[in-house]
């Protein structure tokens, strides 16, 4: 439906678009939510919330001064003003908190819950940061509702002021439904206060995080069961041992975002957690013993999605690196996305991992995966007839460093050769691949011969 907002005597105009005094409340409401409202973060993943800022050139005080019908349903609903983001930069953080205007902004929202984008700064005149201090405090008083919030502390320590607002939102708030807090001082060295989580029955979305590889965050959760959380975010908890005890308290999580850099600590789990409804694992670390330890205490039975990133040189013990092997062999789970990068494992160790995933249709690395043995396993053959690792794949995603791409492009272009060959009742069954590659090798990479045939046969191969 398309309408304009304009005179009466507008004639023109009001033959071919409904007046707005025709149009009910309830319509305004959609309209301004999906139309007006200054949408500037998307709500993806670890981004912020899509939340307008309390300013005179915004909506919805923009929205007031358009005409009366506008200014009155404004003003009697709530919920457009329940969603506020301030504090990017200095400039435009202490002014509005001294004119208190997110106070103002709020307080429209009556009992509605609320959505919050904030971020605390530390300054080093004392009466700005007292004042600066107050008004938070009256912003985050224990009487609010809280629907989602999102925090990014800026400053070198966890201040009173902010230890009373994580206490206000987090032991306070039966409505909340997503919360984030990243700590956002890279040069920090200071130990975090435990942060405490009190009972929040409808929290579906946690994320903590924080950005100094030598401060790391402790969650205390009592006794609490949390088990609405589907999306959780741990960067830099203080160990992996209280890593597991926090997926201890979120038995029904579905998507799990973990950042390991952790303490040379005893490892003292001895059973395996299940997690029956995982089905999207990224891992991001620093140290492959970590990892090692904390996949070894978990299974993963719907596990569809993994992704490992390391920042390690390559491991190069006799044994190997043994453990992701061991938890698909345990969790048998029906994996269809896998992607190592830099990763810690041997060849060996990469067969034997895709020997368990059969159902894979996405695969995804750089160098180290992408080597001439693992491709070798990947590869089929009439003669001598071999069928390949994995059949079902048909992306291929070229990622991270690669140094030269003849094991792969061999791989890709057999697989290309033989689906166009085959029958579809044919037993080697295969998928026809596509190819996504880093922007940085793409041209090196279609100027092989046996790619350049694949494109010239329709194979799709892009850049990203």
């Amino acid at each position: 439906m398309s309408f304009s907002i304009t005179s009466k005597n507008d004639k023109k105009s009001a033959a071919h678009y409904p007046h707005i005094d025709s149009l009910p409340y309830d319509l305004l409401s959609v309209i301004f939510q999906f139309c007006l409202l200054n949408h500037r973060f998307g709500l993806t993943g670890m981004g912020k919330l899509p939340c307008a800022a309390p300013s005179n050139y915004e909506a919805p005080l923009l929205l007031m001064r358009v005409c009366r019908k506008w200014h009155d349903f404004a003003l009697s609903t709530p919920t457009l003003w329940s969603r506020i983001a301030f504090g990017e930069g200095h400039t435009i953080t202490v002014k509005p908190l001294l004119d208190n205007k997110m106070k103002e902004w709020l307080d429209r929202a009556g009992s509605v819950p609320l959505c919050i984008d904030f971020s605390e700064w530390t300054y080093l005149d004392a009466s700005t940061q007292a004042a600066v201090d107050a008004a938070l405090l009256d912003i985050f008083k224990p009487s609010r509702a809280w629907k989602m919030v999102f925090l990014q502390i800026n400053g070198p320590t966890r201040s009173r002021c902010v230890d009373d607002i994580l206490q206000a939102v987090l032991k306070r708030s039966p409505m909340l439904e997503s919360f984030k807090c990243v700590f956002a001082d890279p040069s920090d060295t200071l130990t975090l206060a435990p942060i405490e989580i009190g009972d929040t029955p409808c929290l579906t979305s946690l994320a903590i995080a924080s950005e100094s590889s030598k401060r790391r965050f402790y969650l205390s959760l009592s006794s609490i069961q949390f088990y609405n959380i589907r999306q959780l975010t741990l960067r830099l908890p203080v160990s992996n041992n209280h890593c597991l005890e926090i997926l201890d308290r979120c038995p029904y999580v579905e998507v799990l975002d973990l950042n390991l850099k952790p303490k040379q600590e005893p490892w003292t789990r001895t059973c395996i957690q299940t997690l029956d409804n995982l089905h999207t694992l990224r891992i991001f670390s620093t140290t492959e013993e970590g990892v090692g330890n904390l996949i070894g205490g978990l299974s993963t039975p719907a596990l569809s999605s993994l992704t490992m990133k390391f920042r390690i040189p390559r491991y190069r013990g006799g044994s190997g690196w043994p453990h992701l092997t061991q938890l698909l062999a345990r969790s048998r789970p029906p994996l269809t996305s896998l992607a190592l990068i830099h990763s810690p494992m041997l060849d060996d160790d990469i067969i034997k991992c895709l020997q368990h995933c059969q159902a894979l249709t996405t695969l995804s690395g750089d160098r180290r995966l992408f080597t001439t043995e693992v491709m070798a396993a990947l590869t089929p053959s009439f003669s001598p007839y071999k069928l390949p690792l994995c059949p079902a794949i048909s992306t291929i995603r070229l990622e991270g460093i690669h140094h030269h791409f003849s094991a792969v492009v061999t791989m890709i272009h057999a697989r290309w050769q033989i689906s166009n060959e085959l029958l579809d009742d044919h037993e080697m069954k295969l998928q026809t691949v596509a190819v996504e590659v880093q922007q940085d090798y793409f041209l090196r990479f279609v100027q092989h011969r046996e790619i350049q045939e694949c494109r010239e046969g329709g194979m799709v191969i892009e850049s990203f």
